[in-house]
């Protein structure tokens, strides 16, 4: 046994230098073997342009809201006699439609009393007047050549205060006949009801509310806008602004009505007037309460290129291509939107610019790239 051992003992000894040397000689043909690794230069899709004055628009939002939204109350008191189907909500109504009745027989009572009391202080002027005649007539028949020493003598305090009575009738009638008037609520303008807020039968003392209406001549949106958006956004009336409902993305066309000119509290911002005219008889109507984008037109930008909007990184920069087919990035002073693609103000002037349409992420500054136009195969 123990010369076994000693055998394989020995025959190990002498394997080992002959595998260690067909190691070195396999590790030295591998290193021998292996080539440099090449990175390939990367192509970019690019668009070429050259700067120059642009329109662009401004994104914003708002609600549409009818130019005047009222409440119709009572002037006078009454019972409600009559509403009519007017004056249910969701009717449309003109200016001067009637809507509801309160009972008129104490106002036709006092319109007769003021008809007769205005004949009485016409009978009375006259009667006055004819005295005041009369007076005078005596008093030139006298042959006194003073003035008399009291107004009394030719009645001409009893005639101002009869002309003075005169006109109180006259007033009375007015107020009667508008009071008579009152017992008709009518719409002040044409437009659309919203609620009716009390029935036939009720009560109402003076005051008291009684129907809502929303005009429906125009809708306005309010759209607040940042002091960089007011630096660049048009105010002329003859731009349309396109309008577009967040919910279901109907289309409508409106125009800058007005800027407001001051700044509310709760956002620190100033606001854009943006107007519909006659909201419910568009092809889609236009309901008050709508929330809508507004796509308002720009002035005209200098130094500006229009690009895809997928050229602009969520970092707001834009990758082009140098002279040297190099990457580089720049920042623009400010970015709008232009129909599918984004109008760009250039920080420093190019004469073209050759940007990415889609940078990527693991692009670098200074990377070398096989720049290729957009529309080339």
């Amino acid at each position: 046994m123990d010369r076994k051992q000693r055998l394989i003992t020995i025959l190990a000894a002498l394997a080992m230098p002959l595998s260690l040397t067909v190691l070195f000689l396999t590790s030295e043909t591998s290193v021998e073997k292996a080539s440099p690794v090449i990175e390939p230069i990367p192509e970019v899709s690019i668009v070429t342009t050259s700067p120059a004055k642009l329109r662009g628009h401004i994104e914003a939002f708002g609600e549409a809201k009818a130019r005047f939204d009222i409440t119709l109350s009572a002037n006078i008191a009454g019972r409600i006699e009559e509403t009519l189907p007017e004056a249910e909500s969701g009717a449309r109504v003109n200016i001067g439609q009637t809507l509801m009745r309160i009972e008129d027989s104490d106002f036709q009572l006092a319109l007769a009393t003021a008809q007769r009391a205005l004949a009485d202080a016409r009978v009375m002027l006259l009667q006055e007047q004819h005295r005041a005649e009369q007076a005078k007539r005596e008093w030139t028949a006298s042959g006194l050549d003073s003035e008399p020493l009291s107004d009394l003598v030719l009645r001409k305090p009893q005639l101002n205060a009869a002309n003075a009575a005169l006109e109180e009738a006259r007033a009375n009638l007015a107020a009667a006949k508008k009071n008579l008037g009152y017992t008709r609520v009518s719409a002040p303008f044409d437009g659309v009801v919203v609620e009716r807020l009390v029935g036939p039968g009720k009560f109402v003392p003076a005051g008291t509310e009684l129907v809502r209406l929303l005009s429906s001549d125009r809708v306005e949106i309010r759209i607040p806008l940042t002091d960089r958006q007011w630096q660049t956004v048009s105010t002329n009336p003859d731009n349309i602004v396109e309008l577009t409902a967040r919910d279901n993305h109907q289309r409508w066309r409106g125009y800058v009505l007005r800027a407001e000119k001051h700044i509310t509290r709760a956002n620190r911002q100033r606001a854009l007037i943006v107007a519909v005219d006659k909201p419910l008889d568009q092809p889609t109507p236009l309901y008050a309460g709508t929330f809508v984008t507004a796509r308002i037109p720009t002035r005209e930008i200098d130094n500006a290129v229009a690009l895809p909007a997928t050229a602009l990184t969520p970092g707001g920069e834009i990758w082009f291509v140098d002279k040297e087919n190099r990457l580089a990035t720049l920042t623009p002073m400010r970015t709008y939107t232009l129909a599918e693609q984004v109008a760009v103000q250039l920080p420093v002037q190019h004469t073209a610019l050759r940007a990415l349409v889609r940078p990527l992420r693991n692009y670098s500054i200074g990377q070398t790239v096989i720049p290729r136009r957009e529309d080339q195969p």
